[in-house]
């Protein structure tokens, strides 16, 4: 036996990279508009991105995929709390950014310089410094708290610091952002390259390398990481 799935009439989908006026119930933190339906008396405003720089993005193209309406309603509404990983990844990127920034410019950066900008980052996410508002962290253990990340983030950060003392390369960029068009119909695609260096093999052969850091409880697989970055990191 086999089923299929009614399509959505065309005239009642919504626009994908820009969301209509929708009808959900203003939550705590948003803030409420006049409605166009007589209806309703509020609607949620959007509170990211501008109106008039419509893009796609590795990160929203994944996460429509996944699950539209998770994509819309975050869109639509800020977080209450943001998970602490989320935090600890983007402070961690921060460190490692104030380490290459130190060679770009003819610097040494040691522990102490990683753990402060680690330190720096954190505190400005929490403040809402960074293209939001302030938040909490929510931690997912109940033995979790930011110290025992900031330790974690110095043990990191120390393995990370040896492993770079063996590894020969040329730093170019950091976090070099592009804007590339895909087709005629579509918005340009926005994205950013943690790192663009010029790595120097053993036999003197020199490859240019873009990097993306990913934090993760455990080593990701290729399935984990997927093509789909790759491809658009190509395409840019």
């Amino acid at each position: 036996m086999s089923s299929a799935i009614a399509p959505v009439p065309l005239r009642d989908r919504l626009p994908w990279f820009r969301p209509s006026p929708g009808v959900f119930p203003k939550r705590s933190g948003t803030s409420a508009v006049p409605s166009a339906d007589t209806t309703t008396s509020a609607v949620a405003a959007p509170v990211t991105g501008k109106s008039d720089d419509v893009h796609l993005s590795h990160s929203q193209c994944r996460t429509y995929a996944g699950c539209s309406l998770q994509w819309f309603l975050s869109r639509r509404y800020p977080p209450e709390s943001v998970p602490a990983n989320l935090v600890f990844g983007a402070s961690f990127h921060a460190a490692l950014d104030a380490y290459y920034q130190a060679r770009l410019e003819g610097r040494d950066a040691g522990l102490d310089d990683l753990l402060a900008a680690f330190s720096t980052h954190w505190a400005e996410e929490l403040a809402g410094k960074h293209g939001h508002e302030s938040v909490s962290v929510k931690f997912s253990a109940k033995d979790e708290d930011e110290a025992n990340l900031r330790a974690l983030a110095e043990r990191m950060l120390s393995a990370f610091l040896a492993y770079r003392q063996e590894r020969a390369s040329e730093v170019i960029a950091i976090e070099e952002s592009f804007r590339v068009d895909v087709a005629d119909d579509l918005p340009p695609l926005v994205g950013r390259v943690d790192l663009v260096e010029i790595v120097t093999g053993d036999d003197g052969a020199r490859t240019i390398c873009l990097t993306d850091f990913k934090t993760a409880a455990r080593k990701p697989t290729l399935e984990d990481l997927g093509a789909d970055q790759l491809l658009i990191y190509g395409k840019a």
